[in-house]
């Protein structure tokens, strides 16, 4: 993508014609999920960096056909909602108790010279009960409607489920689930803030390091996490949805 072409696209424009820029946006703090709807400059002014850097940082970064770029937006839908699941929320079950843990033996040695850490738990916890709330719902409401409405199209769902299922409105799930992105995006910039870009204090221990070391690596995962459902997956079911939606219905 040329300069003009990155300054005048949205980020989620960005990102789908050039993969390889979530590490760069990531890297510069630039918000890839959330608010991509954003336009570039906007979101640069939000993360408060400057456009040069960001540009010239796209420029090197690898491209769309890079063996290490994953182009989720060629996938089907059934394959997303299956890759994040056994992905992303496999490790953010795993991850949560592990990081609970250490936040835990960390606060209780060092929380008296850092009262940052107490920030930090209070923010990680809010976000965790959100998670678990937020993926369940995904695994047993959202994510089982949109592989029946694949089914659907492709004609293997009986005609009375696939009535029902076309009636049945994604939307307000989506934004619902949209919302509960936004409130772990704060969480996650609250305690990017908080720890001053997980700047270690002189006297951090191991754990402490390693603490700092868990946090910035789940705030990437989710910040992919989050990206995948905001940016593909749900405008694709919505747009499937219209279509199926836009058919008439013959009955034998």
């Amino acid at each position: 993508m040329n300069t003009e072409t990155i300054r005048t696209s949205t980020i989620s424009e960005i990102v789908e014609q050039h993969p390889g820029a979530i590490q760069v946006l990531e890297k510069l703090h630039v918000d890839y999920c959330c608010n991509a709807k954003l336009p570039f400059t906007e979101a640069c002014k939000r993360a408060d960096v400057n456009e040069a850097v960001v540009i010239a940082a796209l420029g090197s970064s690898p491209t769309r056909y890079t063996a290490s770029a994953i182009r989720a937006q060629d996938w089907s839908l059934d394959l997303l909602t299956n890759f994040i699941v056994q992905n992303h929320h496999q490790y953010v079950k795993r991850a949560i108790p592990e990081i609970r843990n250490v936040l835990e033996k960390v606060c209780a040695k060092h929380g008296a010279n850092h009262p940052e850490l107490m920030e930090i738990q209070q923010q990680f916890k809010t976000l965790a009960k959100e998670l678990e709330s937020h993926m369940h719902d995904e695994e047993f409401v959202m994510f089982p409607a949109v592989q029946a409405l694949v089914k659907e199209s492709t004609n293997l769902m009986p005609f009375g489920d696939s009535e029902r299922q076309t009636k049945r409105s994604l939307l307000p799930e989506v934004t619902t689930l949209e919302a509960e992105h936004e409130l772990a995006g704060h969480c996650l910039s609250r305690m990017r803030t908080a720890s001053r870009d997980y700047a270690l204090p002189a006297d951090a221990c191991n754990a402490f390091t390693l603490l700092y070391q868990r946090l910035q690596e789940f705030e990437s995962d989710l910040h992919v996490h989050i990206h995948l459902e905001n940016n593909i997956l749900f405008p694709k079911a919505l747009t499937l949805q219209a279509r199926q939606q836009s058919k008439p219905l013959y009955v034998n």
